[in-house]
């Protein structure tokens, strides 16, 4: 809403005259006359002309001197002013301490002229002494002091002077409207009836803004319409500020259409408002969710700019060029140049919103060229700022901060120099660029307000934390006076060595707990040393489990708790108890399930399938794959639902699975290949041989260095054997044969291979090779050399292989010796061989001593 607060902070006051004798004189009437026509400068000369008439000690030159501070205050040079005020013949003028006040105002020195006004509470003439209360009050209120403003208001609302308590409650009550204490100001303003029409506006001004905070929006867009309508004895921040209130109303009243229609018409008709920012930050914002509106303002945006010179500096716009002043003083001014820096500039902030590459692109040629063409406009900095985080979002940091160096060398705001300084920082942040990012918000601290350099020097301390600097993190950690920050700072460097998987982080982030107890980031904390207890070596899963469990995954964040049950999965497959982490995966899904939950529903499904539950399992990835229609995700949600389904086992899920498999062989995915051995294994499970050779003849065209192809020739020797006549039993060994021949066969691979040719040997009626072919592997004739047997499964089903063999042909003395030889060796059915080996020996009669 708009406040009532008006451009200038002190009522124009005085003048409370001294008796001269120099009335007469006519440069000094014509002086006055210059005053009263608001020509100030000229006001001054014709001072200056009375005054050096006069002599060094005429009582008459502490007049001049007061006139010619005046003239000065209100033609703008407070400085010079106090070059007479300083006269030791004005120490005790009341008068001068005056304008001494309005000097100090327009240096913007306010502490300075609150303690001015202060000096004149003793002032003899009520009327000085009142009115200098007045402007002490409107300036407090200005600046934000209601505690001294009010009881200042409340004092002078009862001085006989009607002019003095009348605009003392309209201020009061003006002041109570912006604390948003519309029934304080409601009793103020009761019973108030001013004569003068300027104040009777005035009191119409602060009703419609009563009934607008009092959510009576008829009421308020009636007396907003009224005082827009009729100008007539009001100022013009003042009429503007009625017409942007009648919008305002109009707006709370669903009204949007007509509420921007009436800023663009107040735009129109008076290009030259005060209020150009709040009629912009109005239109924008009401525009922005009405594609018919947002067209209406984009269009009137295009007309206000200035038109034609968009093609004035074609090479400098094309390269975005982020200052470019040299041509500024050859661009002509528009007529509105004002309006058309803000046409340009809110033009440009509407194209980037829309995010695509075209806009941005126009948007920032737009930025570009209001600098070219309001080099001195206000926006023109601001410019620099919007193009730096345009540039910043479409991954250019190099030109981005070359617009924020530019803004940091032209601007003389705080604000902005504070700015750049941050998003700079950010940048080089981003950017890995630590040590460079410290400077930034180190410069940025330089001006700022304490709570928000509180802020900077916390990034400055996480930017030389990040860049290793250890010394000069502790000593700025040392140098800061809040202790909330400091704490953050400790935890910030505790989780940074836990990102790092860092030694120390473990026991940086136990201290922390342990020192800070109440911390509001207690949880991030435990969380972080949960994941680290969890992964670094040596891992403390006692640690983990505690960590984890003293947390509420339900009062976390989406990105805490989401890591909560990443850090209870992992725990899961390092213990083997799934029971924990499934629990708390159905618990995140029934909090915080959206359609971006799909890869939580792929851990929990694997969750389940590592557990053994696999009908669970199989449920919930192929409620992926209903959810994810194509992908990555949905290609593995199919594969592991198919998994699934295999160890189901049923008929119906081994229909299902044989289906997922065959549309993604089909395809041209990741799984694709590993989709096709599975389907072939399905196949040849099911007794269908010869369809799982017409799966795998792709991958066996393949070069034998690919990764499915090894793969495939085993299954096709198993479906060759599956099919058992000779001929296909035969092409199973030349496979067999074929892989044992490679050389950089793994010995495990070997071993199963060799078990597997001794199978198909068996098949075609050959013992003895069958048993040749198991013996190679526990004579350790297929043992690199130099090597010790590293797999077992396959060497003992080999060894176990040729005891059956050599009973079958009553050979117990061969068959007791290759026992013992499986007794001899480290592996687990060591121990099954000897009992073999002494049961041999004592049915067969075996004694080494024969």
């Amino acid at each position: 809403m708009v406040s009532l607060r008006p451009v200038v902070l002190l009522l124009a006051l005085g003048p409370w005259g001294l008796a001269a004798p120099i009335d007469e004189d006519p440069a000094y009437q014509a002086g006055l006359r210059a005053l009263q026509d608001e020509l100030p400068a000229v006001a001054a000369a014709r001072f200056e002309e009375t005054l050096a008439k006069l002599k060094p000690d005429d009582p008459a030159r502490a007049t001049l001197h007061l006139r010619l501070a005046e003239s000065r205050v209100r033609a703008g040079e407070p400085a010079a002013a106090f070059e007479h005020l300083e006269e030791k013949v004005l120490q005790d003028s009341d008068e001068a301490r005056l304008w001494a006040a309005r000097a100090f105002v327009a240096l913007g020195r306010f502490g300075d002229a609150t303690d001015a006004l202060a000096t004149l509470a003793e002032a003899k003439d009520p009327d000085l002494r009142h009115a200098a209360a007045l402007a002490r009050a409107h300036l407090f209120a200005a600046l934000g002091n209601s505690g001294e403003a009010l009881p200042l208001f409340e004092k002078l609302a009862a001085v006989p002077d009607p002019e003095i308590a009348e605009d003392a409650r309209l201020l009061h009550a003006a002041v109570l409207l912006d604390g948003d204490d519309p029934a304080g100001a409601a009793t103020v303003l009761q019973g108030l009836a001013p004569d003068r029409p300027s104040r009777q506006k005035r009191l119409r001004f602060l009703q419609a803004r009563l009934a607008f905070q009092c959510d009576e929006f008829e009421s308020a867009a009636a007396i907003y319409e009224e005082l827009a309508n009729n100008p007539e004895h009001l100022n013009l921040a003042l009429h503007h500020s009625a017409a942007v209130g009648h919008a305002d109303a109009l707006h709370a009243l669903g009204r949007n259409d007509q509420a921007v229609e009436g800023l663009l018409g107040l735009l129109d008709d008076r290009p030259d408002t005060p209020l150009l920012d709040a009629v912009f930050s109005r239109l924008t914002a009401w525009a922005s969710a009405n594609d018919t509106l947002r067209d209406l303002l984009v269009g009137r945006l295009q007309g206000w700019s200035s038109p034609g010179t968009t093609q004035s500096y074609p090479e400098l716009l094309a390269a975005g060029d982020p200052v470019a002043r040299a041509l500024a003083a050859d661009t002509p001014a528009p007529e509105h140049a004002n309006l058309a820096a803000h046409a340009l500039y809110h033009r440009a902030r509407i194209l980037a919103e829309k995010n695509d590459t075209a806009s941005v692109a126009l948007a920032l040629r737009l930025l570009g060229l209001l600098r070219l063409e309001h080099a001195d406009h206000d926006l023109a900095q601001l410019s620099l700022l919007e193009t730096a985080r345009l540039q910043q979002a479409e991954s250019r940091p190099a030109e981005a901060l070359a617009a924020l160096t530019a803004l940091g060398d032209l601007t003389a705001s705080p604000d902005l120099k504070a700015e750049a300084a941050r998003l700079a920082g950010r940048i080089r942040f981003d950017s890995g660029e630590f040590d460079g990012a410290a400077a930034d918000f180190a410069r940025a601290r330089r001006f700022l307000d304490k709570d928000a350099a509180d802020l900077a020097a916390m990034n400055h301390a996480l930017c030389l934390l990040q860049a290793g600097d250890e010394a000069g993190f502790g000593e700025l950690l040392g140098a800061l006076q809040d202790d909330s920050a400091k704490r953050s700072l400790q935890l910030e460097q505790a989780l940074l060595l836990a990102y790092r998987n860092d030694a120390a982080a473990a026991a940086a982030l136990d201290r922390f707990l342990r020192e800070n107890g109440g911390h509001p980031r207690l949880a991030e904390a435990r969380l972080a040393l949960a994941e680290i207890s969890a992964s670094a070596e040596p891992r403390d899963l006692e640690m983990a489990r505690a960590q984890l469990d003293s947390v509420d995954p339900a009062r976390l964040s989406d990105e805490l708790a989401l890591r909560h049950l990443l850090t209870r999965l992992k725990l899961a497959e390092l213990t083997g108890d799934w029971q924990d982490a499934i629990a708390d995966a159905n618990r995140y899904l029934q909090a915080r399930e959206t359609p971006e939950d799909s890869g939580v529903l792929l851990k929990l499904a694997e969750a389940y399938y590592l557990n053994g539950d696999s009908n669970l399992a199989q449920l919930h990835f192929l409620n992926i794959v209903n959810r994810e229609k194509e992908g990555r995700l949905h290609d593995v949600a199919a594969f592991f639902a198919a998994k699934s389904a295999l160890k189901v086992g049923t008929p119906p899920a081994i229909t299902e699975a044989v289906e997922l498999l065959a549309k993604l062989a089909a395809g041209d995915g990741l799984l694709a290949d590993e989709a096709r051995l599975h389907l072939s294994r399905a196949y040849l499970d099911g007794g269908r041989a010869e369809e799982a050779l017409k799966q795998l003849a792709p991958l066996l065209e393949r070069d034998s260095s690919d990764a499915s192809h090894l793969d495939a020739l085993l299954l096709s020797a198993e479906a060759q054997r599956a099919m058992g006549s000779d001929e296909h039993l035969e092409m199973a060994l030349e496979i067999y044969d074929r892989l044992l021949a490679r050389k950089d066969l793994p010995y495990p691979l070997n071993n199963r291979i060799h078990f597997l040719k001794g199978l198909a040997l068996e098949q075609l009626d050959r013992p003895e090779d069958a048993f040749a072919t198991y013996y190679r592997v526990i004579d350790g004739e297929n043992l690199p050399k130099g090597q010790a047997v590293t797999e077992w499964k396959w060497f003992y089903d080999c060894g176990f292989k040729c005891l059956r063999l050599l009973g079958d042909d009553n050979r117990w003395r061969a068959a007791y010796n290759v026992a013992r030889k499986l007794a001899a060796t480290e592996g687990p059915r060591a121990g099954e061989a000897g009992d073999r080996a002494r049961k041999i020996q004592l049915k067969h009669m075996i004694w080494e001593d024969e």
